[in-house]
């Protein structure tokens, strides 16, 4: 049994995942606490030991994650969307390594997108941009400018609770786009220590047919730091980034709002660049290609063959027990036939 760390699953609209989800735990040993907003609740939570079940209807995403956060007594967290299905093993031995690593701040592996084609489920290698790196930088200053060269989302990564009350109770004073709280987030977990990557299977995100009949969009951070309508929100977020980093680094205001707005800029630039509209001579090979790929009949061999290629690459450098647990979960959610 795992008493270091808690697992918080958002939840809405989505009961049948919700009810697979918590099959896949309910004997990991793991506490388990649900945040429900949908406006029914799930009737069968009462039948997991390891499950604590609030059902919050009247709740936004951002008010449900912080009242959610309040209940967690354990030192170490895992936010886990009921899409994003994160070995249990994986999250015992990340929040292991972050209560002998006291100097990082977040701990994750390999990840994978799984998605049908066919009757074929394929699996595709997701967030290796950084090699299974992490941050590596010695300072805070040095690692909220290295978090966007080779961005890994730290989300869905096992977290100090202590950092996401901070985050949290932070968004809930100004934050009401979730993008910006995912930035804001990424960038305090980098302020407050390294990330590591274990060679270990982590999870698969579950590229599947949409079962809310809800279709909600929000503005890219691109947009909130940049649009006048978020100009009141944009202020607090550099405001409340800067003080942190000034606690951090015992550096002025000044300089430490001048660093947080360089790491901006830099998130800006490398991970919300738009190509230029092109024309349609511009676009013509692309249409000439797409043309000629209908009369391919080898087309899904050759591409599932560079799939199963870039998932050994990928794959390499993991553990044996990772692989059997990456095999396992795929033999799972072939299950999920009607679902996935």
């Amino acid at each position: 049994m795992s008493d270091n760390v808690t697992i918080v699953i958002p939840t809405h609209f989505r009961h049948a995942y919700l009810a697979r989800v918590l099959e896949q735990y309910a004997k990991s040993g793991i506490p388990v606490l649900v945040a429900d907003s949908t406006d029914i609740p799930f009737e069968d939570a009462s039948k997991y030991q390891n499950v604590t079940y609030y059902h919050w209807p009247e709740k936004n995403f951002i008010d449900k994650l912080h009242a959610a956060i309040q209940a967690v007594n354990t030192p170490y967290v895992v936010m886990r969307a009921d899409n994003r299905h994160t070995v249990p093993e994986a999250i015992t031995q990340c929040a292991n390594f972050l209560a002998d690593n006291p100097d990082y701040s977040i701990c994750h592996g390999a990840y994978v997108a799984v998605e049908r084609f066919g009757t074929t489920l394929s699996a595709r290698p997701n967030y290796h941009e950084d090699e299974h790196c992490g941050l590596t930088g010695e300072t805070p200053t040095a690692r909220i400018m290295e978090v966007w060269d080779r961005y890994i989302p730290a989300f869905y990564a096992v977290s100090h609770t202590e950092s996401w009350k901070r985050v949290l109770d932070i968004a809930v004073g100004g934050i009401t786009n979730n993008n910006a709280l995912e930035v804001l987030q990424s960038l305090l977990t980098a302020a407050d220590g390294k990330s590591k990557r274990l060679p270990v299977f982590y999870g698969a995100i579950q590229i599947a047919k949409r079962v809310s009949g809800e279709n909600a969009v929000y503005d890219g951070f691109n947009i909130v730091a940049t649009n006048e309508r978020y100009f009141a929100e944009y202020a607090y977020f550099i405001k409340k980034v800067t003080a942190r980093l000034t606690e951090l680094e015992h550096i002025d205001q000044e300089e430490a709002k001048k660093r947080v707005e360089n790491s901006i800029a830099n998130f800006l630039k490398k991970c919300c660049s738009h190509h230029p509209r092109r024309t349609f001579i511009q676009k013509l090979p692309k249409y000439l290609k797409r043309a000629v790929s209908v009369f391919d009949l080898n087309k899904k061999q050759r591409f599932l063959a560079e799939r199963t290629k870039n998932m050994d690459d990928f794959l390499a450098p993991l553990t044996p027990p990772s692989k059997k647990n990456l095999s396992a979960m795929m033999i799972w959610l072939d299950s999920w036939k009607d679902e996935i």
